[in-house]
């Protein structure tokens, strides 16, 4: 087809697995160009997938928000 861009391969990722078998919701975000590649080569380099590697990060947020990382200092 004409006109059409050709995708860049990246390399193979792994599709993010629903953990205890959750449904899973589309998100789209807006970064920064510089970003967005440098996160993609993070995770190839980590054999994960960008989803995972987000989902991983929102759940230890919550977490640390729930006070499940705090640790009392004597």
């Amino acid at each position: 087809m004409a006109g059409r861009k050709k995708s860049k391969k990246r390399g193979t990722r792994r599709k993010p697995t629903p953990k205890n078998g959750a449904k899973t919701a589309r998100l789209n975000l807006l970064i920064r160009p510089d970003l967005k590649d440098w996160a993609h080569k993070y995770a190839d380099r980590m054999d994960k997938s960008l989803s995972s590697i987000i989902n991983d990060y929102l759940l230890s947020l919550r977490e640390r928000e729930r006070g499940g990382d705090c640790v009392e200092q004597i």
